[in-house]
């Protein structure tokens, strides 16, 4: 099972690997035509953010949280053929769900201007009018992709239940290559001007480009599950006791996902007070989340039906052999990736901040050195979410993830009030990495009896590995501090042989230290068994 697992995760970061390239061709995109000297790009990122918090608020819990292992628990909790539960239950998460979103999208669009007012009511006084004016018009476009985004939800869910995973790996490219011809549209009618307001057209163009995205990118898991999954079904009744069960459940996983949005929704309105820092805020948070999504996603996504299968199946020791493998693979690639971008820093700004935003290098170094921080707390953070998740439980990382927000917001106003110029949204970064890495740590200790103990986690591996990955960074440092450029092509050759370097830092001391051979190390970055077996 946990070499099917392996080889499934290896499949998944190929295919993550290709849509996260044309994920940072947009980004670099965005950050480029929208610039960081107006508001433009402000407020489009921050309008643009609505429709995906409020999806991840209301719906995308019951997908993670709910929706796989009680497809993988089919035949305990239905009687009948297999095909006839999963189309019932998909059935009942579009209407039910579905229902939900369309009352809150409903009242969004009355209330459009308040909302606007909040994300942008620290705006600079003379920039605010127009800044309001197009952000309430960019919301008609936005709100209504939450219905996309739950169709393309459910049919991820419904393949990743039946071990396909192509379609939910790959259908962001095709919004990011939508919204990347949209951009290259948007600059050619500007010209490089990002000054408010914008024209009829232009307005035109960004809503419609961006919303055809979302579209797209539903439509590549929608016809993947027409040919291999079961239909929408007839929805469970108001009264049904597994409606009930699975109302309980959701309602955990709601308030975990409420809870991890809540930052996010806190600082968009400091960072709109900037020119430029929500574009700096939301680009160094997918730079974030590109080694997030190569190593430890395709980790907690395809282990969780096998971890959820051993855990109704009783199988104590193939559930702490897969849990422990999982979390030991995403600490060291999580570290080892955060060590090199805190390193590396500089080049990362440099190498990124181009065209109408070549002026926001030091703004784009301290997020990025501050985000470095949580990669490695993100990626423990959503494994171990998703191992609880395994379990049924969606209580305990919803508890612990509201602290965590009540304590980053927290900080995000402490850091408001006390840190000024560029240093301001690194601190930000910082703030939230911190929090997160707290978090992370309280809800291993909660779940410290299903990760496998001291079995799973000796001594020589924690100490060889950190010295491992601290040999990584000071490798890459040392390179970068010697080597300085003030053009972006050479910052990502140095930024390049720096990684290059700090990784042969890294495999390095990891075998001199009596770690395996290389080519096995890069195997348990994928989750397989490393040299250390389970007792």
């Amino acid at each position: 099972m946990a070499r099917a697992s392996d080889g499934e995760a290896a499949r998944f970061s190929l295919l993550v690997a290709a849509s996260r390239a044309t994920g940072f061709v947009r980004m670099l995109a965005g950050f480029a035509v929208l610039g960081t000297s107006t508001q433009l790009g402000n407020v489009v990122q921050s309008a643009n953010l609505v429709p995906t918090l409020l999806f991840e608020l209301l719906a995308a819990g019951a997908l993670g949280a709910v929706f796989i292992p009680m497809l993988v628990d089919e035949e305990r909790r239905f009687a009948g053929p297999v095909d006839a539960f999963r189309s019932r239950l998909a059935g009942t998460v579009m209407f039910y769900l579905g229902a939900v979103l369309a009352v809150v999208v409903a009242v969004a669009l009355l209330a459009r201007g308040q909302v606007t007012d909040y994300l942008l009511g620290n705006v600079p006084v003379e920039d605010r009018r127009q800044a309001q004016l197009l952000g309430t018009y960019l919301l008609w476009w936005f709100l209504p992709q939450v219905f996309a985004y739950l169709a393309n939800g459910v049919a991820v869910a419904l393949l990743n239940a039946r071990n396909r995973f192509w379609a939910g790996a790959v259908c962001p490219l095709v919004n990011n290559v939508v919204v990347s011809i949209t951009l290259g549209a948007l600059a050619i009618m500007r010209g490089g001007d990002v000054s408010l307001p914008l024209s009829g057209t232009e307005k035109l163009v960004i809503g419609g480009g961006f919303t055809a995205g979302v579209v797209a990118m539903a439509a590549v898991p929608l016809l993947d599950a027409f040919n291999h999954a079961a239909p929408l079904g007839r929805p469970l009744p108001p009264r049904s006791g597994q409606l009930r069960s699975l109302g309980r459940a959701v309602w955990w996983a709601v308030l975990f996902l409420g809870a991890a949005q809540l930052p996010m929704l806190a600082v968009l309105p400091l960072t709109n007070a900037v020119d430029g820092h929500t574009q700096v805020w939301i680009l160094t948070w997918q730079i974030l989340l590109l080694p997030h999504a190569l190593l430890a996603s395709p980790i907690y996504t395809t282990r969780l039906p096998a971890l959820a299968t051993a855990f109704q199946q009783t199988d104590t020791r193939s559930f702490a052999e897969l849990s422990g493998a999982s979390v030991r693979s995403v600490l060291t690639t999580g570290a080892l990736a955060g060590a090199l971008l805190a390193a590396l820093s500089p080049q990362v700004a440099q190498a990124v901040s181009i065209g109408a935003a070549a002026d926001s290098t030091a703004a784009v170094t301290a997020a990025v050195a501050g985000f470095a921080v949580g990669v490695p707390a993100y990626a423990l953070w959503m494994t171990l979410v998703r191992i609880s998740y395994a379990t049924s439980d969606a209580r305990t990382p919803a508890l612990v993830a509201v602290v965590v927000a009540v304590a980053a917001v927290a900080g995000f106003y402490v850091v408001n009030a006390t840190v000024e110029g560029d240093a301001r949204v690194g601190a930000f970064a910082l703030v939230w990495s911190l929090t997160i890495g707290v978090g992370a740590v309280v809800l291993a200790i909660r779940l410290r009896h299903l990760l496998g103990g001291r079995a799973e986690f000796r001594a020589s591996w924690v100490r060889r590995r950190t010295l491992a990955v601290a040999a990584a960074g000071l490798a890459a440092a040392l390179l970068g501090l010697t080597v300085s450029t003030d053009v972006a092509v050479m910052a990502l050759i140095v930024g390049a042989v720096g990684g290059t370097l700090g990784l042969g830092a890294f495999f390095g001391v990891d075998r001199g230290l009596g770690g395996p051979a290389m080519m096995t190390t890069i195997g348990s970055f994928g989750g397989a068994p490393d040299s250390e077996p389970v007792a």
